[in-house]
């Protein structure tokens, strides 16, 4: 079995990890970064990049791609059923919101990456991990597809050959499911009630007037949300409830996976786009002409027990789960990979534990405010068709925690 040694070994490579492995590098440690998918994803997923994680991101060299393809918002339109309510602001001190898909994000954190001398390990799997006197012992299996069935052929995964990576330590970014939480045996507790989207991803007519803002629409008892992405398409997801899945074919999507417990997902019909724009936003005017993809998903909210052990760190979506609206997960994500770059990189160079500690009690501590329904709006009292939904318009606004009180006010003013 072949070896490699590393300072970290990072199972994911996602936004989060990619980060984490960039912030690294640039710190001089050395990093391998594993995945069991072939390629970065192929769909735009989380589209906000807060204020703050795009003051990142140019501390990492991306400055010059986001702006010149991520378009820059500083406002967000929120509607009350049919009546606009308010502008919203978004922009930090210094940066605005910017809209980047996920595939696109990753894509230039992979080529930056890769720029200084460090390659993802795509289709490799992490599949097992103990503690030694020196750190970390991970088994890798690399993976390769392969054509199975008679009657009904398929591709299926299966493992080519195993490596042996030994590593002073192991991050976790390896999404939902991940492995490396389940086999520190954290416990992965649902913190209230998940929100089911139906999403659509779409191309207007050329003639059509499009709105420019990231709009949110809050009905009684659903929250809408239409995003122009930085390709020129749009895309709005309407919150729906449990039954309404029953009724729509099921369909895998692999690429979707890191949304949901499930990796099959319900395929929606085209028509109901158009369907859910006349009841639910009348005033969207634009006739879409293209549907690029669509689908319902769920997303709960979820926080492990803890964020790591020992030598095993967890971040991201290993380490919780947020709802799609306020981008969270992503964004604070990546902020939290910063934080345990640093972290690990103190305890290489100077056997120092105490800044760990720090960072798996302040993202515990974080997200259990977060997805705990503290709208730190008080006894605010909002329109009508917003109320309904004080207890989650924490998560919900595309804005840090530092900045949502301010933004609660607004909203209900």
């Amino acid at each position: 079995m072949k070896t490699l040694s590393t300072d970290v070994l990072i199972a994911g490579a996602g936004p989060v990890g990619l980060l984490l492995a960039l912030w690294l590098t640039r710190n001089g440690v050395r990093v391998v970064v594993v995945d069991c998918a072939a390629s970065p994803g192929t769909h735009s997923y989380a589209l906000g990049l807060h204020p703050e994680t795009v003051t990142l991101l140019k501390e990492c060299g991306l400055g010059p791609t986001l702006e010149s393809h991520a378009p820059a918002h500083s406002e967000m339109l929120v509607y009350a059923e049919e009546e606009p309510v308010t502008r919203l602001p978004l922009a930090g001190k210094q940066e605005p919101l910017r809209v980047f898909g996920q595939h696109q994000l990753e894509s230039v954190l992979e080529t930056k990456l890769r720029s200084e001398g460090v390659e993802v390990l795509w289709c490799h799997a992490l599949t097992d991990f103990c503690e030694t006197p020196d750190g970390i012992e991970g088994i890798v299996d690399e993976r390769e597809e392969r054509l199975v069935g008679y009657a009904s052929a398929h591709l299926d995964w299966f493992a080519r050959r195993s490596l042996k990576i030994n590593a002073r330590f192991l991050v976790g970014a390896d999404g939902h499911r991940s492995l490396t939480r389940r086999r520190l045996g954290l416990t992965f507790r649902e913190i209230g009630k998940a929100e089911i989207f139906a999403v659509f991803e779409f191309v207007c007519r050329d003639e059509d007037t499009i709105p420019v803002l990231p709009t949110l629409v809050f009905h009684p008892k659903s929250i809408s949300a239409l995003w122009p992405t930085a390709q020129g398409n749009y895309r709005w997801a309407f919150e729906v409830d449990a039954r309404f899945t029953r009724n729509v074919r099921r369909e895998k999507d692999r690429y979707l996976a890191q949304w949901s417990n499930d990796a099959a997902f319900p395929a929606v019909e085209e028509g109901l786009l158009r369907d859910f724009i006349a009841k639910r936003a009348p005033w969207f005017t634009p006739k879409p002409k293209n549907i690029l993809w669509r689908s319902v998903v769920r997303f709960e909210r979820r926080i492990a027990s803890e964020i790591g052990k020992g030598r095993v760190a967890l971040v991201g979506d290993s380490a919780h789960l947020g709802g799609p609206l306020g981008m969270h997960s992503v964004n604070l994500g990546m902020q939290e990979a910063r934080s345990l770059g640093d972290a690990l990189t103190r305890w290489i160079r100077d056997d120092e534990a105490s800044d760990i500690l720090a960072y798996r009690e302040n993202t515990l501590n974080r997200w259990q405010a977060l997805l705990a329904n503290q709208s730190q709006a008080g006894s605010a009292v909002y329109p009508a068709a917003i109320q309904p939904h004080a207890n989650r318009l924490a998560w919900t606004l595309p804005v840090p925690d530092d900045r949502l009180a301010a933004v609660l006010r607004e909203l209900a003013s």
